[in-house]
């Protein structure tokens, strides 16, 4: 990266990551990851060699795993729509500067700035036709029309917006789904970092898929039946017409003797014990931030 970069390293920042419980930690380092993904896929046009775009595209697809195994973990579909959803540098800068506490004096300053921040509230899950609340920072100024946009691939999708005594309500339109950045814009034609006035806020749009469960059962006692075989138990053996394999194992294990299984199971109700053992140390919620701030040494 200080090849590509063409400067020194920067010395280390002061971070603060709001993560108190195996919960929080989940839930931020989900939303970092996916944060990285749209970071990646964001500066994609702007890197002009082809050697350095392979190598943030190697690094984009990892990224894109890693946000799809927490989404799963924490109950949400891996994978909720067909294209991700870029982020341009402003936009990225914005939602890491919420981590960053400080950093050395000695450090170049960034070509980059942070929008006022902008905060998304709602009660219950938010699909297609739900309301809610849009709330600006303390920096946002506005003088005329006030519109929002939902930053997508393939442009801006534009939604309803109406003042109220925190700021704004928004309507969810239709087409939006997984995480999702809207931002509130001066332009109704365009979102630039010259339209952007608060934002992007990060909504999660979709009904919760139920999290994983340590086991790869529906149930203690439940049977499951399909064409490749039947599986009884959260102890129980699966068995059928094709070759079988072991699936990931739960309390106090599975066994394929013939019947083609599943490697992950989806719990049937949200498990309220630990998810998994050992894994949060692997999971740094770091990750998704430095890749959101790697991505400039690309460029």
């Amino acid at each position: 990266m200080r090849i590509a970069a063409g400067a020194p390293a920067t010395a280390a920042c002061t971070y603060d990551f709001p993560a108190t419980d195996v919960d929080s930690f989940l839930a931020l380092a989900n939303v970092l990851e996916g944060v990285g993904v749209s970071a990646y896929l964001g500066a994609a046009a702007s890197i002009a060699n082809k050697e350095y775009l392979t190598d943030a595209g190697s690094i984009l697809t990892v990224e894109a795993r890693h946000s799809s195994y927490l989404r799963a973990v924490v109950g949400e579909v891996p994978f909720p729509q067909p294209f991700d959803n870029p982020l341009d540098f402003d936009e990225v800068y914005t939602l890491a500067s919420a981590f960053i506490v400080s950093c050395p004096s000695s450090n170049p300053t960034l070509p980059v700035k942070a929008f006022p921040s902008l905060t998304a509230t709602s009660d219950g899950t938010i699909e297609a036709g739900s309301m809610v609340s849009l709330t600006p920072g303390q920096s946002f100024t506005a003088s005329g029309p006030i519109y929002a946009a939902f930053i997508t691939v393939t442009g801006p999708v534009w939604a309803t917006i109406t003042p109220n005594n925190d700021g704004y309500s928004v309507t969810i339109p239709n087409g939006i789904a997984g995480q999702s950045y809207v931002v509130l814009t001066s332009s109704k034609d365009k979102v630039s970092d010259d339209t952007v006035l608060a934002g992007p806020a990060i909504i999660e749009i979709g009904a919760k898929n139920g999290r994983l469960s340590t086991d790869c059962t529906t149930g203690s006692n439940g049977t499951t039946t399909g064409s490749n075989g039947t599986t009884t138990g959260s102890n129980g053996t699966t068995t059928g017409s094709l070759p079988g394999h072991s699936t990931v194992p739960g309390q106090g294990g599975q066994t394929a003797t013939g019947g083609q299984t599943t490697q992950y199971g989806q719990a049937s109700t949200p498990s309220s014990g630990l998810l998994f053992t050992g894994a949060a140390s692997n999971v740094q919620p770091t990750v998704g931030l430095l890749a959101v701030m790697g991505v400039l040494a690309f460029l």
